[in-house]
């Protein structure tokens, strides 16, 4: 194991590069500054006991991957570049002499140097391998829906953005507007700070712990390339916001991000059924309207999906359950809802699962501040109570929220019934057939519960369901605001898994009629979801 010495030393290292990105004030709530580092100093001594770094030493010397680590190191430094202005700004008076500042800042660049390297070298020697073995095995049909999704978001939502930023970066006569789409949070999650390079911004509450880190490689590959675009741009005479650029860049990585969750979904389907029925439910999925909408406009959802169905493909696939802290990046919905399924064992008594889902959270929890998150952590309570408004009013009974929840059904899949105010898109007053289509959707989602006992996959798509049942119609999450909209794409790989494994019961013995079936869908949600949006790009303000 690591030396005593060398281990203080480096967790010395990792809690000052954490607290880099978790200090937002002289505290950590109610915690005194000092008190807040010695629990990350705490964390990270107690992480890097568990980790076998003689063998990291040992390969060090040999690494084949030396170049890449490098690159890879030297883009989170660009990416983190307007970050280490702002830490400073917020902790320094301005009248600090400039050469106090000057060695601030290569004191900052030198501890983020250190440890990004660090956690690079770590990230590449144990997962490269695995994720090269993963694209080798890739098949035609797997390649070309990923490139030809990413080709195509990538010209519409240009073609978009030349009529309207709505999508991507709306603002209204020099300021952000709000809830444009679906009362999306899509200007905030960029400006005034990147809430992909920082894990404590304004949109990564304790709702998206870590959602900074999760989608830091996203941004660290689409800053520079957004910075050069931008030149080009303004050379050429036409001033576009950096934002607006790197916006553009960020939904083609979430045109990417879906594919692959497409891909993923295609894998897990391709266990349970034959392989023409699974390639067409994974088109069915990316030409869902939850699918389409978010792929085009800027949001966590894309990310927070996208570690989500790798966890589930994990769980399937019956890997180490301490993958389930994949998740705890997109939402803590998904990090602690999971847990149950995580730790279940069924030769296992009561006391060894408390004690394996006390360990998962521990672990959790270690995650989470190590990666800048305590401040969010102590304040969660106090949060929690503040965003219950969305979810509770005087006016709103039982009835109402489940109502709303049907609503939300069909929307996962086809467009709802929308109003279009002053530019504004919301959720309009669902149709008869809405409703109809709603319940009929459920209920055959509900199906699946027969193959529980035979199939993971089913288990975990309807425990899924049953989730959003609980989080939208009976807690009632976002019934005040009406937007359910926004949680469509976070549960229609569950919908859409449940109702395949009962498609496939239905026409496994009539499979040409059964491709024929899922032919027409897929036809009818292109057309019908491509009319909508198309309507919406023309009706929403320009906000250019």
């Amino acid at each position: 194991m690591i030396k005593q010495s060398q281990r203080i030393i480096m967790a010395s290292l990792l809690s000052s590069f954490t607290a880099i990105y978790s200090l937002t004030d002289i505290s950590y709530l109610f915690l005194s500054l000092p008190s807040g580092v010695l629990i990350i100093f705490g964390i990270s001594y107690y992480a890097l006991g568990k980790l076998d770094w003689e063998a990291y030493k040992e390969q060090f010397l040999r690494f084949r991957h030396f170049k890449l680590v490098l690159v890879l190191t030297a883009l989170s430094l660009f990416a983190y570049c307007s970050r280490i202005k702002s830490t400073l700004h917020g902790f320094l008076p301005n009248s600090t002499n400039t050469y106090v500042v000057v060695g601030l800042l290569l004191l900052l660049i030198m501890i983020l140097t250190i440890n990004y390297f660090m956690l690079w070298y770590v990230l590449v020697s144990k997962y490269l391998r695995k994720l090269i073995s993963f694209g080798k095995k890739l098949d035609l049909f797997d390649r070309s829906l990923i490139y030809g999704y990413i080709i195509l978001f990538a010209i519409v939502n240009l073609i978009v953005l030349l009529r309207t930023s709505a999508f991507i970066f709306p603002m209204s006569d020099g300021s952000i507007a709000g809830d444009v789409i679906f009362n999306t949070d899509t200007a905030e999650l960029l400006y005034p700070i990147d809430g992909f390079t920082t894990p404590n911004s304004s949109e990564n509450d304790f709702r998206q712990l870590l959602f900074g880190i999760i989608g830091f490689p996203l941004s660290m590959i689409c800053t520079p390339l957004a910075y050069v675009i931008q030149l080009f741009v303004e050379s050429s005479g036409a001033p576009i916001p950096f934002e607006t650029i790197y916006g553009y860049l960020i939904s083609i990585g979430q045109a990417g991000m879906f594919a692959i969750s497409a891909i993923l979904i295609k894998k897990m389907l391709s266990k349970e059924m034959n392989l023409s029925f699974a390639r067409l439910f994974a088109v069915v999925y990316l030409v869902s309207f939850s699918t389409f909408i978010f792929t085009m406009t800027i949001e966590q959802y894309a990310l927070s999906t996208f570690t989500l169905v790798i966890f589930v493909y994990l769980f399937v696939r019956r890997a180490d359950g301490r993958s389930a802290l994949v998740v705890a990046g997109s939402t803590l919905t998904s990090s602690f809802a999971m847990l149950p399924l995580v730790v279940f064992d069924k030769k296992a008594d009561w006391r060894s699962y408390l004690v394996k889902a006390f360990k998962m959270m521990f672990a959790t929890f270690c995650v989470i501040v190590f990666f800048g998150q305590l401040y969010e952590l102590l304040s969660a309570v106090h949060q929690l109570f503040a965003y219950s408004q969305y979810a509770y009013g005087e006016s709103i009974t039982q009835w109402d929220k489940l109502l709303y929840y049907v609503q939300f059904i069909p929307s996962l899949f086809i467009a709802p019934d929308s109003l279009i105010v002053d530019g504004i898109i919301s959720s309009g007053e669902a149709s008869g057939f809405q409703y109809v289509l709603g319940i009929t959707i459920f209920l055959l989602s509900c199906l699946s519960l027969s193959k529980l006992k035979r199939s993971r996959l089913a288990l975990i798509s309807v425990y899924w369901v049953f989730i959003s049942l609980l989080l939208i119609g009976i807690i009632g999450w976002g019934v005040v605001e009406q937007s359910f909209v926004l949680y469509t794409s976070y549960f229609a790989w569950a919908f859409l898994i449940s109702l395949a494994l009962i498609f496939n019961d239905l026409f496994k013995n009539r499979q040409q009629f059964g491709k024929v079936v899922l032919s027409l869908i897929i036809l009818i949600l292109v057309v019908s979801n491509s009319l909508m949006i198309t309507d919406y790009v023309m009706k929403v303000g320009s906000f250019n």
